[in-house]
């Protein structure tokens, strides 16, 4: 009986995880597809910058700058909102099916999210945002899996939560790497497949891990 239960909330988790990583993908391919299209009127306008004017360069620079801030509006501020969103919900699900739980994930997240942002905007880069990343997020898992501050600082200590939100960080890495591949590769060749198949695989490890990790 505890097996077939045990079982189910994998399978749970692995809807969940699964809606969220294909979300992922989904707000990933479109932002590329327009992103693509933004970079070709950004060099139509440069070809043409050579053959016009000094008006006609101001307002194709203007035009330029409004396409440029779009582009990268979308892929630093829009996308990643809209994947966080989506993380929030649906990854906050895959701990505890709890609407009043996945408040409070999206609370703890929302550090660690800024901090992102941030690292994703490469302001002030000298390496120390991303381990100011990786110190709020090991906290928030911390709290992902306790949903409450008693013994934090002990929690933080414990080598065994450390060896934990390692394999929960890599797990996602490899996860969003195999994404990339699959992207990378759907167009060229059929080892799409075995990217998409490992992709699933992995999924699914997480899945099971995320279970252990509440069981314990």
């Amino acid at each position: 009986m505890k097996k077939k239960v045990f079982e189910k909330k994998v399978f749970e988790k692995f809807v969940f995880d699964g809606a969220f990583f294909v979300i992922v993908f989904g707000i990933f391919s479109y932002g590329m597809k327009v992103l693509s299209g933004y970079m070709k009127v950004v060099q139509d306008y440069t070809s043409q910058l050579g053959t016009v004017d000094e008006t006609g360069f101001l307002s194709l620079f203007g035009e330029m700058s409004v396409v440029s801030n779009r582009a990268y509006y979308l892929m630093f501020f829009i996308a990643p909102v809209l994947i966080f969103a989506a993380y929030c919900i649906f990854q906050g699900l895959s701990f505890k099916k709890d609407w009043k739980y996945v408040r409070w994930f999206s609370v703890v997240s929302l550090v660690p999210f800024v901090v992102f942002l941030v690292m994703l905007n490469d302001m002030f880069s000298k390496g120390w945002v991303e381990v100011v990343f990786f110190v709020v997020f090991y906290v928030a898992f911390l709290l992902y899996l306790k949903p409450n501050f008693k013994k934090l600082g002990d929690r933080i200590w414990d080598y065994r939560n450390f060896l934990k939100y390692v394999a929960y960080v890599v797990l996602f890495a490899l996860i969003i790497c195999c994404l990339m591949m699959f992207y990378v590769s759907i167009k060229v060749s059929l080892v799409w497949i075995l990217f998409l198949v490992t992709c699933l695989g992995l999924i699914l490890l997480l899945s099971w891990f995320k279970s252990k990790l509440l069981k314990s």
